[in-house]
């Protein structure tokens, strides 16, 4: 961990083929980049992280949050096609990693990313993907 970091940045770079980094913001200024991850508890994390995001249609369901913003399971299975209860069992194993955040009014539930990285990290991987596709 860098000392005296006041923030930390998720950084991608303009085109996304390099390598991701953390931009730590220090007190006195100045600035310091490192790969990510870096300790055992960030690689654990980042392969749950993984993990939950393994599934093609989680994805497609971010695709839909990501897109039209918060979205009740009704209008994300009229968006997606799939059937109520596979995207609500989909929905709520996202939310409880955090990648989502849920709310209830009345009978409806709705879903919004509550990760800003989500749309980068697809981003990125989709980037790198047709690059590698044009060589």
């Amino acid at each position: 961990m860098c000392e005296n970091v006041r923030e930390q940045v998720f950084a991608l770079s303009p085109d996304g083929l390099d390598s991701p980094r953390i931009e730590c913001r220090r007190e006195g200024g100045g600035e310091c980049l490192r790969s990510i991850p870096a300790s055992p508890d960030e690689i654990e994390a980042v392969a749950r992280r993984f993990e939950v995001l393994g599934e093609p249609v989680r994805l497609e369901l971010l695709s839909v949050l990501h897109e039209a913003g918060e979205q009740t399971v009704g209008e994300i299975v009229d968006a997606t096609g799939y059937r109520q209860p596979n995207v609500s069992k989909h929905l709520s194993a996202m939310a409880e990693e955090d990648l989502l955040v849920r709310r209830r009014d009345g009978v409806h539930v709705y879903y919004a990313l509550d990760d800003p990285t989500l749309g980068a990290l697809c981003l990125l991987v989709s980037r790198r993907l047709r690059a590698e596709a044009e060589t």
